[in-house]
């Protein structure tokens, strides 16, 4: 792995009255080969990428391709399907920044969080 490089992330607006956040698009491509632009927040405290479960299917992901685990968040616990088998995502902004990573995935999330052990740890 090459050492961090910095990048600054805007805080921006996706729809007209939507909180100003550090929305980051990545180009994410799945195990299945397809794959495309997803919007997610840069969240310091997630210790990893979590993708809502939607997600699972569209990378080429199955219940062979994915174990649950509990994981602890602000409000609790929860149960997540992280992948057993990586993909990968890249800024688009950064020529040659491919990220291989594992993601989690959360039924009932509606939100991409790109965390610290993966994202984070590249930049």
């Amino acid at each position: 792995m090459s050492p961090a490089q910095p990048f600054s992330i805007p805080y921006r607006s996706l729809v007209t009255g939507d909180t100003p956040r550090p929305y980051l698009w990545m180009l994410v491509t799945g195990t299945s080969g397809r794959g495309g632009l997803v919007s997610g927040i840069v969240d310091s405290g997630a210790d990893s990428t979590s993708l809502p479960f939607g997600y699972a299917p569209l990378l080429g992901y199955t219940t062979a391709t994915l174990q649950d685990r509990t994981f602890v968040h602000a409000g609790g616990t929860g149960t997540a399907s992280v992948a057993l088998q990586p993909c990968k995502m890249y800024v688009p902004e950064i020529p040659g920044s491919v990220i291989e990573f594992y993601p989690q995935f959360i039924q009932g999330s509606q939100m991409v969080l790109w965390g610290r052990q993966d994202f984070m740890n590249r930049f």
